[in-house]
């Protein structure tokens, strides 16, 4: 018997309209998963809500009827679990085939989903090995669920347990290289230069308050040998990708590691644009890290700083301070890098006087952007939990319930999840709205340069406005003109 599991993928959402958007990119961690599987005869298939999601249902029985599934996968991330509430839903009218769930929201909140939705199983954090010993426990009779590290299941009886913590991969070089080949690669948004996601590493040794990494991918920083993620590379290369965009939380950690890589990419005169999606650590880099970061084909990169008050920063956890922050915005600009510093407004305990210091220090950064977000707390931060006391104490207001705000996450939207009398709803907006009209002119001056950057921050200052051009910019003719656009003014490919 081969076992056959079908990946389901959510949609995605616009970071600013909140509205239902195509993923722009295939999910790399179900490419892992499909690798992995394949080692032990296990098929799979993928199917991808995002391109006609008023239009699942239909895509979801004919994949269904066509593939035969033995288990049906879904990844869920906290701010896309109300459209997997649908699919799932939609699947359990379907067939009786097993779910099962993995990704950050079951990491970060347990069985909770179990109680929102009529799924069979959950993994938590590493998902290849807990997935394989599921399936062949189910289908080939090899194993007790109970011996599954970091499996929770719906008993006989519909009670819930959880096993203990997943065992983390140690070495990643196990793993295969992701497959993609259940992918329909051409439906994702690309141009002349396609773009493909890779992972170098998991795990993140920090304890910002604010993150869920740490339950997501843990603590350790587990790490792809360099030579691995160089050969990953090539596979890349040579299959015509030309714009790499790296999803590690912290790639360079171990920065002698890094920098092999990058020499490495340079070395093999690999023409590619690379680009780290969550930014970098802005505590580990020196000169010669950033200059190899520029030769190797990075051009645009950002860090987060989050608070610009000392007290607030630690009060984070966040692990740098502010003149070694300044320190690596020196060391990158230097290197021809195009920076962008990030901030949260709305941390608990911060003041409007707090929060004020950030919009202070953002405008006096050496900088080239910068960019402001709303503080939203997701379930298994410390950040929520602190939250929680506070407002059980009388200190803090919700304005919105969990399920409202953590479906709307984008957090470029201009409005702040809850008030405390030492900063107000009103104040929050303020600074949210200072903030964003400060990210506006930042951006616009750093991508088209000085006037006509200034004359775009005019026409497009409204959120409407804004968020119409960001829209626009992330269309395929949208894209393409504003390559042209920069390659005119020398900024960004």
């Amino acid at each position: 018997m081969t076992p056959r599991i079908l990946f389901i993928i959510t949609p995605d959402r616009d970071g600013f309209s909140n509205k239902i958007r195509p993923n722009r990119s295939p999910q790399i961690g179900v490419a892992y998963l499909a690798a992995y599987l394949k080692k032990f005869n296990i098929a799979s298939r993928v199917l991808d809500t995002g391109f006609d999601f008023h239009n699942r249902y239909h895509d979801l029985k004919q994949a269904i009827d066509g593939f035969k599934p033995d288990l049906i996968g879904i990844t869920l991330y906290s701010r896309l679990a109300d459209y997997a509430k649908l699919i799932i839903e939609d699947i359990k009218k379907l067939t009786a085939i097993p779910i099962v769930a993995g990704g950050p929201h079951i990491s970060s909140t347990d069985d909770e989903f179990f109680h929102e939705a009529p799924i069979d199983y959950g993994i938590k954090m590493d998902g290849e090995i807990p997935l394989k010993k599921l399936i062949f426990s189910l289908f080939l009779q090899e194993g007790e669920l109970s011996s599954i590290p970091g499996l929770i299941y719906r008993n006989k009886d519909r009670t819930i347990t959880i096993n203990s913590n997943s065992e983390l991969i140690t070495d990643l070089d196990e793993l295969p290289t992701p497959d993609f080949s259940g992918f329909k690669m051409g439906k994702y948004i690309s141009d002349s230069n396609p773009s493909i996601q890779m992972i170098t590493s998991r795990g993140c040794p920090y304890s910002c308050t604010f993150c869920n990494a740490h339950n997501v991918t843990g603590r350790q920083f587990r790490f792809f040998s360099a030579r691995r993620v160089i050969n990953d590379i090539r596979q890349y290369y040579e299959g015509g990708y030309r714009i790499i965009c790296i999803g590690d939380d912290c790639f360079n950690v171990d920065l002698n590691r890094a920098k092999t890589i990058l020499q490495a990419i340079i070395e093999q005169k690999m023409k590619i644009v690379l680009r780290f999606i969550v930014g970098i650590r802005a505590n580990f880099g020196d000169q010669e890290f950033f200059n190899l970061l520029y030769q190797a084909g990075c051009r645009q990169i950002g860090f987060g700083l989050e608070a610009g008050d000392p007290d607030v920063l630690k009060s984070i956890k966040k692990g740098i301070t502010i003149e070694r922050f300044i320190e690596t915005l020196v060391y990158a600009r230097k290197s021809g890098l195009i920076t962008t510093a990030n901030f949260i407004i709305g941390h608990p305990n911060e003041t409007y006087e707090q929060a004020q210091k950030s919009l202070q220090l953002a405008r006096s950064l050496p900088v080239d952007e910068v960019c402001f977000f709303s503080m939203f707390p997701y379930k298994g931060t410390e950040a929520y939990n602190e939250l929680k006391l506070l407002e059980k104490a009388g200190r803090i207001k919700f304005l919105f319930n969990y399920n409202d705000y953590h479906n709307k996450s984008g957090a470029n939207i201009i409005w702040p999840v809850y008030e405390s009398a030492e900063f107000t709803k009103k104040q929050r907006i303020k600074l949210l709205r200072q903030g964003r009209n400060l990210q506006v002119k930042t951006i616009f001056s750093s991508r088209y340069g000085k006037t006509l950057g200034f004359i775009f921050s005019v026409i497009f200052c409204t959120n409407f406005l804004y968020q119409t051009a960001n829209r626009l910019r992330e269309s395929r003719i949208g894209n393409y003109i504003n390559r042209r656009i920069n390659k005119v003014f020398q900024h960004i490919n």
